[in-house]
């Protein structure tokens, strides 16, 4: 029987043991941790391949392709299967390698034809080894730690055999986890693919449909820029005007968006190359590096996402075209009117940084240098994107020039803008014009009072009178006074289309309701306030000399913002 000293040796060594056991599960559980994290990582771009190859075989079922490629006139005996074997590269885990090596024994020896294995883990390389099985010796890896260049390396070995011909059939042998406690040994056939295995799949739970969606659409985006720049290389396509600058003007919509994409894959390979260094590299100056650039990656891989999320957002279908800019002088009398014309004046500087050509198409002045309403064409790219979000009322408070009290006054002028519209996009039945022409008024000028220059447009069946002068060619004042109407009737047909969504339309920043307060210009305080944004700016000297930039820019990353808001929800 042992003695106290003996039983108490035992309760210590038992005691260590636990502890070193205990260490063990730690770890274990960390490295179980990791893997899994690596899994759901890479299960958004298995369910997106599977779900693009699903895809093609729905809408062309019959498609022909090596990968589908079943070799029936090879009798039965004379096939070459290649299988990859995935093992431990240590022993002590269960019946873990036992059922692997278990599983590929009895399908070799079920399953007629030549059998060559690919082996990766050191048990199952020492095992099949003395067993004299015709193993392939090129991928010595271990398991320990798996990269995708690795995977990448073993997949473009098998795929040159499998179209060379060199093996017939290729299949993996591998375990499958089903949790934390349950393992099961899984024989999956690789080549040739099985058309019935790519029915629709059911998304686990975990995997986020959006972010499939979203890499299945940026693929194809991609595909189909490399097919309009082959397009465009055709000789026929420079003969066919329309046909060019539909193909061109595609071309740029999706250039900054392929071109993101291209750098997030890029960045993501980058963070694969870092960490396979930093798992095999033992020199810190190369460590180090390595930790840099993974680091960069990493956050360049988070701007990007965002970046490619915003890209992505339904583009507005009047973002490139030019705009119909109106402004009128509201509550305030002459001192609205001379807001009015300053407003006009901050809106043309605004034009000029941008490189837009303005072009008045009628105006009324109040003779002190106010505009009781200004009509004005700004022509350039992404007018309509930048601008669409002024509309509403813009308000001033001031003391003005008039004020003897030096009581500050407030006073209003309203802005429309709207997207010029094409014929294509408004036709206008001639019978329901009705055309005056008239000598045109106004401060001196060759044609003024000389000439029936100007004209009067009335559309009946709406009520809208326009009237235009500034050219000196009736013909020239129709041509203009026809472009307004037809942005009219446009907008017009536009906000009985947003009255119709109103419930999207209160979610977006900049709805284009004119009787809508969107902006406050103080003077005495030099500040500018845009109400919808909350938006507070000290600088009212700079805007209204045309630096509106900032505000524009806010007002355009809220509205991205409440887009995708809505979108997530979805």
């Amino acid at each position: 029987m042992a003695n106290a000293r003996e039983i108490k040796s035992r309760i210590s060594s038992v005691q260590d043991t636990m502890k070193i056991t205990n260490a063990m599960y730690m770890i274990s559980s960390s490295k179980m941790k990791k893997a899994k994290k690596i899994l759901s990582d890479t299960e958004p771009y298995f369910y997106n391949m599977q779900s693009a190859i699903a895809r093609i075989l729905r809408h062309i079922p019959d498609i022909q392709h090596p990968f589908f490629s079943v070799r029936h006139l090879i009798p039965t005996e004379e096939r070459k299967i290649a299988t990859i074997v995935v093992t431990g590269d240590k022993g002590m885990a269960g019946a873990y390698n036992h059922n692997i090596t278990k599983m590929t024994e009895e399908f070799m020896a079920n399953t007629p034809g030549h059998h060559k294995l690919y082996v990766l883990g050191v048990v199952g390389r020492q095992y099949f080894s003395k067993k004299d099985v015709d193993m392939d010796g090129s991928f010595r890896y271990t398991v320990q730690k798996p990269t995708m260049h690795r995977a990448r390396m073993i997949s473009e070995e098998v795929i040159r055999g499998f179209l060379e011909r060199e093996v017939d059939e290729v299949h993996i042998i591998y375990t499958q986890m089903q949790n934390a406690v349950v393992m099961e040994p899984v024989n999956m056939q690789l080549l040739p693919l099985k058309k019935t295995n790519f029915s629709p799949l059911e998304v686990p739970v975990g995997v986020h449909q959006e972010e499939i969606e979203m890499f299945d659409k940026l693929e194809d985006l991609l595909i189909r820029l490399e097919e309009i720049l082959s397009e465009l290389q055709e000789p026929d396509v420079a003969s066919d005007p329309n046909r060019f600058r539909k193909l061109m003007k595609e071309q740029s919509e999706l250039t900054p968006i392929v071109e993101a994409y291209k750098e997030y894959k890029a960045c993501k390979q980058n963070i694969e190359e870092s960490l396979e260094l930093l798992n095999e590299e033992s020199d810190e100056d190369m460590r180090e590096l390595a930790k840099e650039e993974l680091n960069e990656s990493k956050a360049r891989v988070e701007e990007l996402e965002h970046e490619l999320k915003i890209l992505l957002l339904p583009k507005d279908p009047n973002d490139d075209k030019n705009i119909i800019l109106e402004i009128r002088a509201g509550a305030g009398g002459d001192e609205a009117a001379l807001f009015a014309a300053e407003l006009y004046r901050m809106y043309s500087n605004y034009a000029d940084s941008q490189h837009w050509k303005v072009e008045i198409i009628s105006i009324n002045e109040n003779g002190i240098g106010g505009f009781k309403e200004v009509v004005a064409m700004v022509t350039g790219k992404g007018a309509y994107s930048k601008l669409k979000y002024e509309s509403g009322v813009h308000r001033v408070q001031r003391v003005p020039e008039t004020e003897s009290g030096g009581r500050i006054h407030t006073s209003t002028a309203t802005v429309a803008v709207m997207p010029e519209a094409e014929e294509v996009d408004v036709q206008i039945d001639m019978n329901d014009c009705r055309i005056d022409v008239m000598r045109a008024s106004g401060n001196g000028g060759q044609c003024v009072n000389t000439t029936d220059s100007a004209v009067r447009l009335t559309h009946m069946p709406t009520g809208i009178v326009i009237y235009s002068q500034t050219e000196k060619s009736q013909l020239q004042n129709k041509e203009k006074a026809f472009r307004l109407l037809r942005s009219k009737l446009y907008d017009l047909e536009l906000e009985k289309r947003q009255n119709s969504e109103a419930e999207e339309r209160r979610s977006q920043i900049g709805t284009g309701d004119r009787s809508e307060k969107i902006r406050t210009y103080n003077f005495p305080q030099g500040r500018v306030t845009d109400h919808r944004i909350k938006l507070t700016l000290y600088k009212i000297d700079s805007i209204m000399n045309g630096d509106i930039q900032e505000l524009l820019d806010n007002l355009i990353a809220a509205d991205q913002a409440a887009k995708l808001a809505k979108m997530n929800e979805n």
